[in-house]
């Protein structure tokens, strides 16, 4: 007699209930297990969200690839609580600054989270120039954002981003800190078994403007002036019909209904040879704005084993901005790099290039150097086209066409010959060595650096309102800081308890040319 015995097949994995099963049989049963969510803390410690003593929220990458923007902190308002991010409307490379759970100081510059890159901490000052927005109309300077920290970091080279809270959430970072911190992390090679990954991201985005005042077409140019018939009236330059009322820059002129006036003519650069229809030109500002553009295109290089992971990136951002001839360019280069030498030690890098130009940015705030200034200016009788050859005939790179107002500048003066523009470059990362002693000791030493070095220039033309013959700035900015850490480290668990302890220190040094 023979004696049939059965296969029997066993399953175990991490996860799942191990069973045993005879082999022709397939079933599948699940189990629920709780995963301990890690973050990123102060030096780049990464601890359990649970075992902190304060608050930390966490942002992944998803959420800065599925919204890509020129600024891609916005991305997370609404995802982290009490998170605001304060861009100042200023151009493209408007500046941001972070708070967490609401303002705490009247100073301005007192209430910002401080942004921490792989373990290093980042400038985020505003990078901008000239006196405050309102009353630089009869100054030299005016208001031009050039951007700060946050426009340096790729959103594609975002690992995560964790938002620690409140003081004690990043005190090795000192008074920097006491509002919070950021702590960025970027991405590192994860493709497994040695194999090369290659990921190439682009974009596109466009801008208008969002909301128009409600401008007024049914009255132009003009004073309250009337003629001897006790009528208004208008008039560019002294004519049969009176005075000259073409002067000014209010529109308390007659309404528009069909008559004919003396007004002034393009072709003649003057007053015209015989009267023309009073009308209004309705697109005489909306037209000078254009729809803005942003192309962005990024390669990226990764891969990993059990010893070793690099990823290198490359993006290359085009932005033209909806004012004319404004907009920039940004170049990023990432590298990073990860190598266990030995069974106790390992070796890793992070570094980030990135170069940012732009022929002109535009000036802002209440002065006369800004077009949002002519704009309050412009009467609905004045035609837009009449001030595009910018310059009078004869007189190229003399004398501009401002026929209303010389405190007025023409518009495309202001866009074209008042220049306003930045290079910067800027080197942030570090190099990171981390001993295992035993399975509780550990030592970390890490070294890192932000080098920023910007050149500004300033052009200003002929027969512009506040340099008659022009002017012409080049400014230079240094900013170098470098920070050393070291962290030793004691970790130990009993059953159910855990403890960590860490001790340290950080030196930082900071050159500002």
């Amino acid at each position: 007699m023979r004696k049939e015995t059965q296969k029997v097949l066993i399953l175990s994995l991490l996860g799942l209930v191990s069973v045993n099963l005879a082999a022709q049989q397939k079933v599948k049963r699940d189990t629920i297990k709780n995963i301990d969510e890690v973050v990123v803390t102060a030096l780049g410690i990464k601890r359990q969200d649970k075992s902190l003593g304060y608050v930390a929220e966490k942002v992944n990458s998803d959420t800065f690839e599925e919204t890509q923007n020129n600024n891609w902190a916005q991305s997370m308002e609404g995802k982290v609580a009490g998170l605001k991010v304060q861009t100042a409307g200023a151009g493209p490379l408007a500046s941001s600054r972070i708070t967490l759970r609401g303002e705490k100081s009247m100073v301005l510059d007192n209430n910002y989270a401080l942004i921490v890159v792989d373990g290093i901490p980042l400038g985020n000052s505003t990078t901008g120039t000239g006196t405050p927005a309102y009353g630089a109309g009869s100054g030299g300077d005016v208001p031009i954002d050039l951007g700060n920290g946050l426009n340096s970091i790729n959103p594609d080279d975002i690992e995560s981003v964790t938002v620690l809270k409140g003081a004690s959430a990043a005190a090795l970072y000192g008074s920097r800190a006491a509002n919070g911190a950021l702590m960025i992390t970027t991405k590192s090679g994860k493709s497994k078994n040695g194999k090369i990954q290659v990921t190439f991201n682009s974009y596109s985005s466009y801008d208008t403007v969002l909301k128009w005042p409600d401008w007024q077409y049914e009255y132009g140019q003009g004073t309250l002036a009337k003629n001897t018939a006790g009528q208004f009236y208008y008039s560019y330059g002294a004519s049969a019909d009176g005075v000259s009322t073409g002067g000014t820059s209010s529109a308390f002129g007659p309404k528009f209904a069909g008559q004919y006036y003396f007004q002034y003519d393009p072709t003649v650069g003057g007053q015209s040879k015989e009267r023309q229809l009073w009308r209004a030109y309705e697109d005489n500002i909306k037209g000078f704005w254009r729809t803005g553009s942003t192309y962005s295109n990024s390669l990226s290089v990764e891969s990993s084993n059990d010893k070793t992971n690099f990823r290198t990136s490359l993006t290359y951002l085009n932005n033209e901005w909806m004012m004319p001839n404004t907009g920039f360019d940004r170049l990023n280069f990432a590298l990073s790099f990860a190598h266990q030498l030995t069974k106790k030690l390992k070796i890793s890098t992070k570094f980030t290039f990135n170069k940012t130009s732009s022929d002109n940015l535009p000036a802002t705030g209440y002065n006369n150097q800004s077009i949002s200034y002519f704009m309050i200016f412009q009467n609905p009788n004045v035609d837009l086209a009449w001030y595009q050859p910018i310059w009078k005939p004869g007189q190229v790179q003399i004398d501009q066409i401002h026929p209303f107002s010389t405190f007025i500048d023409n518009p495309y003066l202001i866009a074209y010959e008042m220049l306003n523009g930045v290079d910067k470059k800027t080197i942030f990362g570090n190099i990171t060595a981390d001993y295992q002693f035993n399975k509780n000791f550990s030592l970390m030493l890490r070294s890192g650096l932000e080098v920023l070095n910007e050149k500004r220039t300033t052009k200003r033309p002929w027969s512009s309102a506040n340099y008659a013959k022009g002017f012409y700035r080049e400014q230079y900015i240094k900013n170098h800081e470098y920070n050393n850490d070291v962290l030793f480290s004691y970790k130990q668990s009993f059953n159910k308890f855990n403890i960590s302890a860490s001790a340290g220190g950080s030196i930082r040094y900071n050159q500002y040319v």
